[in-house]
């Protein structure tokens, strides 16, 4: 649980115990093969777009809780997963289910635009 929390980016609340981590090492079981639809934003502490982008996510993390999974990426320390979806830049939200990625949106987003991907794929 320790190394758990200190892999959370340090922008997050105190909302964020329903956001997961994701590290090379879990990535694939916590989307790929989640039963649970995954949706993952990529992001940076240095990024001014992710810092407006995370309270809107932390809403979504606790309104969707037990019907989506909602995870963060920190791409500077794992710039392998960015490069491996083709990811040209950050923020970027991916919506995974049944083990393929079945929404993107890259930007800065509205809150609606994020709740219509998921409610059209879950």
């Amino acid at each position: 649980m320790e190394q758990e929390n200190r892999l959370k980016p340090k922008l997050f609340t105190m909302e964020s115990e329903n956001i997961i981590s994701l590290t090379d090492s879990n990535f694939d079981e916590e989307t790929y093969e989640s039963e649970l639809p995954a949706l993952v934003m990529f992001g940076a502490e240095r990024c001014a777009q992710c810092k407006e982008e995370l309270p809107m996510i932390e809403e979504i993390a606790g309104e969707y809780k037990g019907r989506v999974k909602v995870c963060w990426i920190e791409v500077d320390q794992y710039p392998t997963l960015q490069q491996r979806l083709r990811l040209r830049g950050i923020p970027n939200l991916l919506l995974f289910k049944d083990g393929a990625v079945e929404g993107r949106l890259g930007g800065l987003r509205e809150k609606d635009e994020v709740v219509e991907m998921l409610e059209n794929v879950i």
